[in-house]
């Protein structure tokens, strides 16, 4: 224990990340408990603050303890030449995409639900607009209108959709297996990954659901993957022509299959070029590449197909929930003036109908002409309710985003206001009709089971925030080994996450992302991994 605590002194990386974390972690706990409970952060009370403290001495330890133990986990690496690269993608790929073929059989035709019953009416009323990724509306209404004209059945056009999202994803998620595979993982680990893409309920969920963010997501750690690789061995990659060309298209698809993805892209540039300044060249053009044709689909490809672009009003999301909650708790405070701003800024649904964890019925009865017309004038209105009022702006934020950090938290499941996990049934036209009655049901249970959702200890096992955790106890470990590389490739998931905290709401499918990538994060935590080219 002596020798223990000794070592534990000395490595100030060590002590240095579980203090910063075991902080973190401590404040999402006390916010987290406090909005869930409460449905505000006491900022103003000692109790806060000292509840921190004991819960940050209580969370490094266990945070010093736990990076401990996997400093003492030794994996070796399979020896022999990696030399059948395509058929281990072949083969698991395969194996993915029938087991999850399997599971879509049986919750028959898959889950069409969230956005898809909105891009579907955009589509059919001929009225496509940017709010959703362009790209992805086509696909999905070109599937929808063909097979439903030649079968009659909506259903059998869900059906097809998602067939093949999953044999794209199927293929995504082989890259992943593959790569483990010529990092010289064991056949274990390789089957872990296999069994944890197809078997995991969320990842799943997600992959049988007609949302963007599932192929977003798949494409995105795909993109990660493949950028580490670049990091790793840039001399053998950037001589590659058909890698080089897989990235572009992982880097322009990234940015293509969510809206606030391209920001992302566009900050992570700047990190590329720097990290392999060596080959600035080469990056520089393999960036730009990427860049002019999202141009040209963002410009005039998106301007033939659509009526309309991206609404100013969906970057409002935060600034129109931090008003409506400074009416709904501070009105008897607010001058007539005041009052008579609000109400024409807001109608009478907004108000009737606000709740702080989701934006969408706020933001959507904002008065769009009142503000256009008058726009300076509504800023300094919201600056001047931010500086009198502090406190509620704050708690709005916390509380549009506590799904996603704080693990015990109730999530909403609609703009209604109602609790749960994930929507697992199709929304009309389509109707579910599961060839496999125990599937269909299974997966049921992960809608709105207090399993998932509510606080029973197994909530833990499929909260956003656990894979958040599990994402930054990653990030700390590369820190504190000095894996330079790998801390590099997680930089964009962060910038990732960031922008979904200035979002109208916490979804599970929002983070599918930190799902998707567990494997990958495991890898990451083994201790042996290649970084000799770290300098």
């Amino acid at each position: 224990m002596k020798q223990f605590l000794l070592e534990t002194v000395r490595d100030k990386r060590l002590l240095i990340t579980a203090g910063v974390l075991g902080f973190l972690f401590a404040c999402f706990t006390c916010f987290g408990w406090q909005l869930e409970g409460k449905g505000n952060v006491s900022f103003s009370s000692f109790y806060t603050y000292g509840a921190i403290l004991l819960l940050t001495l209580v969370f490094t330890p266990v945070l010093i303890l736990l990076y401990k133990i996997t400093d003492k986990i030794k994996m070796s690496p399979e020896e022999g030449k990696k030399s059948k690269p395509l058929l281990v993608y072949g083969i698991s790929a395969g194996v993915i995409f029938i087991i999850w073929f399997i599971q879509l059989v049986g919750v028959y035709p898959g889950y069409f639900n969230y956005d898809a019953t909105g891009q579907w009416e955009m589509y059919a009323m001929d009225q496509v607009t940017a709010h959703h990724p362009v790209l992805h509306t086509i696909l999905l209404g070109v599937i929808l209108d063909v097979v439903t004209g030649v079968t009659g059945a909506f259903n059998k056009g869900v059906f097809c959709f998602l067939v093949l999202q999953l044999f794209i994803i199927a293929l995504c998620f082989a890259y992943v297996v593959t790569w483990l595979y010529r990092r010289r993982f064991s056949k274990w680990f390789l089957g872990a990954a296999i069994v944890w893409f197809t078997l995991f309920p969320t990842v799943v969920i997600n992959v049988l659901s007609v949302t963007k963010d599932s192929l977003f997501s798949a494409f995105f750690i795909v993109f990660l993957v493949m950028t580490l690789e670049l990091f790793t061995e840039p001399e053998e990659k950037l001589k590659s022509p058909l890698f080089c060309s897989g990235w572009i298209l992982m880097f322009l698809l990234t940015g293509i299959l969510r809206n606030n993805a391209i920001y992302v892209m566009i900050l992570f540039v700047p990190v590329l070029l720097i990290r392999l300044r060596k080959h600035w060249k080469k990056m520089l053009l393999l960036c730009g590449i990427g860049g002019v044709l999202y141009v040209i689909y963002a410009g005039p490809v998106s301007s033939a197909l659509t009526v309309q672009g991206v609404s100013t009003k969906e970057f409002l999301s935060v600034p129109t929930q931090q008003l409506m909650r400074v009416y709904q708790e501070k009105k008897d405070s607010l001058s007539q003036e005041e009052i008579q701003t609000y109400e024409l800024l807001f109608d009478e649904t907004a108000i009737t109908y606000y709740n702080p964890k989701i934006s969408d019925v706020v933001k959507g009865h904002f008065n769009m002409t009142e503000y256009e017309n008058n726009q300076k004038e509504c800023i300094a209105f919201y600056v001047e309710q931010g500086l009198e009022y502090p406190g509620v702006y704050v708690n709005s934020f916390l509380h549009n985003t506590y799904g996603f950090w704080y693990p015990m938290a109730k999530l909403a499941l609609d703009i209604y206001g109602n609790e749960g996990y994930f929507v697992c049934h199709s929304n009309p036209p389509a109707v579910n009709n599961g060839a496999v009655k125990i599937i269909e049901n299974y997966y049921l249970l992960f809608e709105d089971s207090f399993l998932v959702y509510g606080d029973a200890p197994t909530v833990l096992l499929f909260a956003p925030a656990s894979f958040l955790w599990l994402f930054l106890f990653v990030a700390g470990n590369c820190f504190r080994k000095k894996k330079w590389n790998e801390l590099w490739v997680l930089s964009p998931v962060f910038l990732l996450f960031c922008t979904y905290l200035l979002g109208p709401v916490a979804l599970v499918r929002y983070v599918s992302f930190f799902y998707y990538m567990v494997p990958f994060e495991a890898a990451l935590l083994s201790n042996f991994i290649s970084d000799k080219k770290q300098k």
